[in-house]
């Protein structure tokens, strides 16, 4: 999948590097840390839930009922595309303000 971004890319080495650049915590710890963050958040979303970060943005579930798709090049052609749920994130008013800033 391509990226839409042109900016810097941030990963989750350059996460765990920007961590221990600002904390003494060691690369492995931090990305212990991380990792633990990430399965929280996922664990969370996962059993229905959803997760907020004050200023930052909130991360829920969204379930699509099934449909009939259609082929774009044969538009004839159908097919079922099934129930299924979808991460969405909503960022927050600070967040949003900062990268309105930004531009």
């Amino acid at each position: 999948m391509k990226r839409k971004s042109t900016g810097p890319l941030m990963t989750k080495r350059e996460l765990v590097r920007a961590i221990t650049a600002k904390t003494d915590l060691q690369q492995a710890v931090a990305l212990d840390v991380v990792r633990i963050v990430f399965d929280a958040i996922s664990d969370t979303l996962v059993r229905g839930g959803h997760c907020e970060f004050r200023d930052f943005g909130v991360f829920t579930v969204s379930s699509h009922k099934s449909r009939i798709g259609r082929d774009p090049h044969h538009p004839e052609r159908t097919y079922e595309v099934p129930e299924h749920r979808v991460v969405r994130f909503r960022a927050g008013q600070l967040l949003r303000d900062k990268v309105a800033k930004e531009k």
